[in-house]
């Protein structure tokens, strides 16, 4: 039972429809019946029910590595980073040779 709410006939208009609310929370993914039961001799007639979502939990995350196109870019990068440095290096020292040459 994931609510339950107890009424007595104060709570309940004569002879009119009167509208319950009540919160609960579920995790996910089950089918949602809701009952009335009714104790004693009243007569008691249970319209229409509805369930609104207040607010959605957030799917689980199935990826062993969610942030995974995040950590390829930084190493992608930081290649990518290491590469032209090392280039510029050698760049630098050919130039140097040239000077000393000429």
């Amino acid at each position: 039972m994931l609510a339950s709410k107890g009424l007595s006939a104060e709570d309940l208009a004569d002879g009119k429809p009167t509208k319950v609310d009540f919160q609960f929370s579920t995790p996910g993914g089950q089918a949602i019946e809701t009952r009335a039961y009714v104790t004693g001799r009243a007569t008691v007639d249970v319209g229409e029910t509805s369930v609104t979502p207040v607010a959605l939990a957030p799917l689980p995350v199935f990826d062993r590595y969610p942030d995974g196109a995040l950590m390829a870019a930084w190493i992608g990068g930081t290649f990518f980073l290491a590469v032209l440095l090392a280039y510029a290096s050698h760049l630098k020292r050919r130039l140097i040779r040239r000077e000393a040459l000429a």
